[in-house]
C-alpha cells in the first residue's frame, strides 16, 4: 500500500507536505484546485518505470503526458529542483544490507527486515538527476508496487453495440475503460474468482449483484452475439424482469460509465491500488452514494487501495454515514480538500469524528445550496409582496 506523497515543485504545489494515504482515499475541491496533480504525481513515477528518463514526463499514449519539465515545474521557474516523494509497505518485508564497519575497522554487513520504504526522486532540469533513493532491493519493491497501480480517467469509452475479442487476456483497461469487457471475457475463461464473504465467487456474479444492488439492471448479460467469427460479443441488459433484454448501447450511458469501474474492482489483482477519477461523473446521485459502499467493499474484501478524486457530495455524505455507523474504521478513510490560491494548491486533511461529522468543512465545499435557497426564499417573498400590491 502506498503510504503518503509529497510533491515539491510539481504543477500549482511548492510543498504540498506530506499527504497521508489510507486504504480509501478522497481528493475533494474546486476545478483547477491540484486535485488531479497529485494523482498525476503517481501516475508519473508509474511511467517512469523502464523509460531511460529520470522522469518519464510523457506523450500521447502515456497514461499521463505533462510535457516538458519547464511545463511541469511550479511557476515554470526551471532554476527550481522538482522533488516527488511517496512512501509505501511492501506485501513482504524486504531485507536490506548495510555495509558497516566493526570495532576492528572490518567490514560488516548489517541486515534486517524493512516494512516500509520512503522514496525520494530530485531533478534539476530534464534528465539530470539529483539524488534518488530508488536502489538495489527497494528499486524491486518500487517496479512492484507500482506495477500494482491502476488508472481510471474520468472519461469513459462510449458503449458500443458488438464487442470484438481476440482472445487476449489484458492486464489493464486502459484510460476510458475500453478493455473492460475484454476483461470480464478474459475472467470467464480463466474461471477467476473474487473474494466474497468469504468465499470465491465469479467476477461476473460481483458485476451483476452491484448492477441489480444500484437498480441499474435487474440482470446482466455477455455473450457471443452469434457472428460466425466467434470473436464478437454483446452484452444485454435487462432492466427489469419484464422488460426486454437491449443492448448496452441502447441503454442510459450512466452504466456503460459505471461498467469499468466494478471490472476494475474486481479483476485487478488482490492488494492493487487503484486511482479513479471522478468515478461518478455521469451517475444518478443515488449511485454516487453506493460508489462508497462498492469501495468498502473491494477494500476490507480484497484489500485494495483505492485513490479517487471526486465533486460527489452524496459518496462523501455516504461514507460519513458509515463511519457513524461503525460500518468502517476512522482510519480506514482519508479525506482532503484542496484550493488554489494566485496559482498555488494547499491542501487540508477533513478532520471526521466517530459520529461522521466533519469540524472543519470548508466554505462553499459543494457550492452554496443553502445561500441560493435563501436567495430563492427572498425572491418568492418579494414577488408574493408585488402581487399583493397590485392587487391591493
Amino acid at each position: 500500500m502506498i503510504t503518503h506523497i509529497r510533491a515539491k515543485n510539481f504543477k500549482s504545489w511548492a510543498d504540498s507536505g506530506e499527504v497521508q494515504l489510507a486504504p480509501l482515499t478522497g481528493f475533494f475541491g474546486t476545478n483547477s484546485s491540484g486535485k488531479s496533480s497529485l494523482l498525476q504525481l503517481l501516475l508519473l513515477l508509474k511511467q517512469t518505470i523502464g523509460s531511460d528518463d529520470v522522469l518519464f514526463f510523457g506523450d500521447e499514449q502515456s497514461l499521463v503526458n505533462l510535457g516538458s519539465f519547464r511545463d511541469v515545474i511550479h511557476g515554470h521557474d526551471t532554476d527550481k529542483t522538482l522533488a516527488l516523494e511517496f512512501g509505501c509497505k511492501p506485501r513482504q518485508p524486504l531485507k536490506i544490507s548495510v555495509p558497516d564497519v566493526n570495532a576492528n575497522g572490518q567490514p560488516d554487513v548489517l541486515s534486517g527486515p524493512i516494512g516500509s520504504l520512503t522514496f525520494t526522486t530530485s531533478i534539476r532540469e530534464e534528465r539530470e538527476k539529483l539524488s534518488s533513493e530508488v536502489l538495489g532491493a527497494p528499486t524491486a519493491a518500487f517496479e512492484n508496487q507500482f506495477s500494482r497501480v491502476y488508472y481510471l480517467g474520468p472519461t469513459r469509452v462510449h458503449p458500443q453495440r458488438h464487442y470484438h475479442w481476440n482472445g487476449k487476456h489484458p492486464v489493464e483497461m486502459g484510460l476510458c475503460g475500453d478493455e473492460a469487457i475484454a476483461a470480464l471475457l478474459s475472467a470467464r475463461v480463466r474461471n477467476l474468482k473474487t473474494s466474497h464473504n468469504g468465499n470465491g465467487v465469479p467476477i461476473e456474479a460481483r458485476v451483476s449483484a452491484w448492477l441489480q444492488k444500484m437498480e441499474l439492471a435487474h440482470d446482466f448479460w455477455l455473450g457471443p452475439n452469434g457472428a460466425s467469427d466467434n470473436s464478437t460479443y454483446e452484452v444485454r441488459i435487462q432492466k427489469t424482469p419484464t422488460s426486454a433484454r437491449v443492448t448496452l448501447a441502447d441503454i442510459g450511458y450512466g452504466l456503460a460509465d459505471l461498467l469499468p469501474i466494478l471490472v476494475h474492482c474486481y479483476y485487478v489483482p488482490e492488494g492493487s491500488t487503484l486511482i479513479l477519477e471522478q468515478p461518478g461523473i455521469h451517475l444518478h446521485p443515488h449511485t454516487q452514494a453506493q460508489l462508497a459502499d462498492l469501495f468498502l467493499e473491494v477494500i476490507a474484501e480484497r484489500h485494495l487501495q483505492i485513490l479517487i478524486e471526486s465533486h460527489s457530495e452524496q459518496l462523501l455524505t455516504r461514507l460519513q454515514r458509515r463511519i457513524a455507523e461503525k460500518k468502517v474504521a476512522q482510519d480506514t478513510i482519508a479525506l482532503y480538500f484542496c484550493r488554489n490560491t494566485d496559482g498555488a494548491s494547499t491542501i487540508e486533511k477533513l478532520e471526521v469524528d466517530e459520529l461522521g461529522d466533519i469540524h472543519n468543512w470548508p466554505e462553499y465545499f459543494f457550492g452554496d445550496v443553502i445561500g441560493d435557497m435563501f436567495a430563492v426564499t427572498d425572491v418568492q417573498i418579494e414577488r408574493l409582496q408585488s402581487q399583493q400590491e397590485a392587487s391591493g
